[in-house]
């Protein structure tokens, strides 16, 4: 809950909190390039209606990150996850709400991706899976549960377990920057940077210190 409010507060409807940011290491922020086989760029999004999504269903705050990659100079990842855009477009049947499944962040050992979903009514949310939807080249052979090359049914998510996780792609950098800065508080030993992360905190040891 303390993340949601959090969020709230820095989204706003917009991505201008992010340009506010002071910039962190290359080798813990979001957008490093070192290890993205497709990086945020306008390239890319010549690329994304190059694989069949209309460029006038492009979320606006893709858009802006793309032409404007520098605006993600100050998020950073705990668990070093990177901004990748992958190699293909997943498509959703019907039956799934149709679409496209956009990838946007992938976990440093490819446990875990977070994606864009593009819907056909111009709206779009991200979703988190442990499948490596939209990347290619981490296909196993032996995978029990293989990503289908065919649009994606209900059916299909449910096995892949592909779950809603944020409603836009602004609320989702607004939560990924607040847990990361808290984490760094937490075990980095390091200065809460705003008061949000001071709350977050204190939110997060209370629940944890609840469990023990």
């Amino acid at each position: 809950m303390a993340a949601l409010i959090a969020a709230a507060r820095y989204t706003g409807g917009s991505l201008s909190w992010l340009a506010d940011l002071p910039a962190v290491p290359n080798d813990v922020a979001i957008a490093r390039t070192n290890q993205a086989y497709r990086c945020l760029s306008p390239d890319a999004l010549h690329w994304l209606t190059q694989q069949g999504v209309p460029s006038a269903l492009v979320p606006v705050p893709l858009v802006r990150l793309a032409n404007e990659p520098g605006l993600l100079r100050g998020v950073r990842s705990a668990t070093c996850c990177f901004i990748d855009l992958g190699d293909k477009i997943a498509r959703l049947h019907e039956t799934a709400g149709g679409g496209w499944l956009v990838h946007f962040l992938s976990d440093q050992q490819g446990v875990v991706e977070w994606l864009i979903h593009v819907a056909p009514d111009g709206g779009h949310q991200v979703v988190v899976t442990t499948a490596p939807i939209g990347c290619s080249w981490r296909l196993d052979p032996e995978e029990l549960d293989p990503v289908p090359d065919q649009p994606l049914t209900l059916e299909d998510l449910a096995v892949l377990s592909v779950e809603v996780c944020a409603d836009s792609l602004i609320e989702f950098l607004a939560r990924c920057w607040l847990d990361n800065e808290t984490w760094w508080t937490i075990e980095g030993g390091e200065a809460a940077t705003t008061p949000d992360v001071v709350d977050y905190q204190r939110a997060w040891l209370q629940h944890d210190a609840g469990k023990a």
